[in-house]
């Protein structure tokens, strides 16, 4: 919602300086003109929310540049410690669920500014409407002319059927006055400036947060007044007696001490002495020529619609460009050597699979053989699961078919994350890899609570103040085998360390896979479910828990592949699946839904240049 707020806003703000722009370059000084174009404008920033949700739009890349995060978050296998294994002398306490408070994030915050404001003008405008109402129902016709004590100045009310109401001392003025007045009153009936001025004001409500959305109001009833009066002097009035009726009017609207808000012929205020200048020096034609018309309609289509129609997005700089700019400096290696594979040696690399960021010094070097490029990409931009198939599918034939040998090789002991960018920059050198981050609307599950107000035992507030461990212990006998280094854990089956994701399975007639942590937010085990779920579509956290927790997870895969004859025992089955362990240990369950989804899109790749 909050991303939804800025697009709409900068949408709207550049339509409206485009706009201006426009008008002033074309010379446009009619002001009948200048508020069918502003209109306009109203009409499209009302209708901006709904179609910057749903409609269609191409890419108008016009926000400041940011450097993209990786795509997933890094299981972290704790290293063995060299010292003997100490013991906790307590368990964490039992402690109860923490209550949510009224508002739990920033956004949710935003929306609740958001909707008091819009209910304070909305009400406003509701209250202004029910009292114009009020006005044209308790109003008498006198001489044909509807005349209301209540009005001090002449006054059109009514957005679908425009009534004009005089004050009871309209039969005081004469003649030439009365007719200026109906005069002016009766254009706006005929161009429907109430309709206009409650729909300005309705704007103004939505998007009461935009100082153009202030400033629209003020200029469509300012432009309102202007076209009635020229309409009135092109009508054959004088225009000093015309600007005298004006200022008669205005004088005795100050002296009530009250103010029109309604479209009204005379509005004291500072737009009165700009009126009466216009008046005094208007010029004989009001119109424009039939030329400078088309050009004027021409001019604000194209330019609102591909503002209108744009989805605003990040402009995106280069892969390596990117991560310059987020790393401070230059991230590329020294030298680097990229061949195709000539032999069918098994692939190999230096570098430790998977997404664990563990990565023993090595001198800077890079060396990988017989890999397929969607390898390189997948190590160079962390993909996995959902978006590495979705990166996948993009490549050409010939990125999953030949093999390449790289050996580069930086400065220093660089960590994982920076061979990352190294190799990032390479593909750009010599594959020519161009690629963008979308954000889309896409199928995900929200990972929400199965009980409001509950979780499940194996999913725990980290409770403050309780010692916690920085590094793992040598297992206990019996857990399993462990896809990292073994990790001890403590009472509840949690692990002995904080802040790691721990990776086990158990070897045994039922392959049971366990996840376990402490001292996480909730971010990074949506993202640990995310990975070892298996899912088709993206996972997104929608339990609204915020703070440190402690979890432990367990499950078999039900889609194990059959076992050969005299290779072992058949897989059992038997155990929780993926959505019962879900729900029984952790308390949690999946919703099918829609969200943003950060995807990848690879705009152009070539085969590798020569060394």
């Amino acid at each position: 919602m909050t991303r939804l707020f800025v697009e709409c806003a900068i949408r709207a703000a550049l339509i409206v300086i485009g706009t201006a722009i426009v008008l002033y370059a074309m010379r446009v000084k009619v002001a009948a003109v200048k508020h069918r174009v502003w209109t306009a404008v109203l009409v499209l920033m009302l209708v901006l929310p709904a179609w910057t949700t749903w409609g269609p739009k191409a890419q108008l890349r016009l926000l400041p540049a940011s450097a993209e995060r990786f795509a997933n978050t890094p299981i972290v296998t704790p290293r063995l410690p060299d010292a003997a294994t100490p013991k906790l002398s307590q368990t964490p306490p039992k402690i109860a669920q923490p209550r949510q408070p009224l508002f739990t994030t920033t956004e949710e915050i935003v929306l609740a500014i958001y909707f008091l404001g819009f209910g304070t003008l909305l009400a406003r405008l509701i209250i202004g409407t029910a009292k114009a109402n009020c006005l044209i129902r308790e109003s008498a016709l006198v001489e044909r002319i509807m005349t209301s004590n209540a009005c001090v100045s002449p006054v059109t009310v009514g957005c679908l059927r425009p009534t004009v109401i005089l004050p009871a001392h309209w039969r005081k003025w004469s003649r030439q006055q009365l007719d200026v007045v109906l005069a002016h009153e009766g254009e706006h009936v005929r161009r429907r400036d109430p309709l206009v001025q409650w729909l300005a004001l309705f704007n103004r409500a939505v998007f009461w947060f935009h100082p153009a959305a202030w400033w629209l109001e003020r200029e469509l009833s300012a432009l309102a007044e202007e076209a009635c009066d020229a309409a009135v002097i092109a009508g054959g009035h004088d225009p000093h007696d015309y600007a005298e009726i004006l200022m008669s009017i205005a004088r005795d609207v100050m002296d009530s001490g009250s103010r029109i808000n309604s479209v009204a012929v005379a509005m004291p205020g500072p737009c009165l002495p700009h009126r009466i200048r216009t008046i005094l020096n208007a010029e004989p034609s009001s119109r424009l020529s039939r030329a400078h018309g088309i050009s004027l309609v021409v001019a604000c289509t194209a330019l609102c619609a591909t503002l209108f129609a744009a989805s605003l997005k990040r402009a995106q700089l280069t892969a390596t460009e990117d991560w310059e700019r987020a790393a401070g400096g230059k991230q590329s290696f020294e030298v680097a050597s990229v061949k195709q594979t000539k032999s069918q040696p098994p692939p190999r690399t230096n570098v430790p699979l998977g997404s664990a960021d563990v990565y023993p010094p090595n001198g800077g070097l890079f060396s990988a053989t017989d890999w397929a490029l969607s390898f390189y990409i997948s190590f160079a931009y962390k993909l996995g699961g959902l978006q590495f198939q979705s990166v996948a599918s993009q490549l050409p034939q010939w990125a999953h078919t030949e093999r390449f040998d790289v050996q580069a090789r930086g400065g220093g002991n660089p960590t994982k994350d920076q061979m990352r960018l190294m190799m990032q920059s390479l593909l750009v050198d010599r594959f020519k890899l161009k690629i963008h981050h979308e954000t889309r609307q896409l199928p995900v599950y929200a990972l929400v609570l199965d009980k409001p107000g509950r979780t499940g035992p194996q999913l725990r507030p980290f409770p403050d103040g309780f010692p916690c461990a920085t590094s793992a212990l040598p297992a206990p006998p019996g857990r399993g085998a462990s896809l990292g280094p073994p990790t001890a854990t403590i009472a509840g089956g949690f692990p002995f360390a904080c802040g790691a994701i721990v990776a086990m399975q158990a070897i045994g007639t039922a392959p049971l896979f366990y996840r376990g942590a402490r001292s996480v937010p909730m971010g990074l085990i949506v993202k640990q479910l995310e990975l070892m779920g298996t899912l088709n579509r993206p996972l997104i956290d929608g339990t609204g828990l915020s703070g440190a927790f402690d979890f432990t997870f367990e499950w078999t895969p039900q889609d194990n592949p059959p076992v050969p004859p005299g290779a072992g025992p058949e897989p059992d089955d038997s155990g929780p699946t993926f959505s019962e362990a879900l729900k029984d240990q952790l308390g949690l369950k999946l919703e099918s839904t829609t969200g943003p989804v950060d995807t990848i899109v690879i705009d152009h790749i070539e085969e590798p240049s020569p060394n």
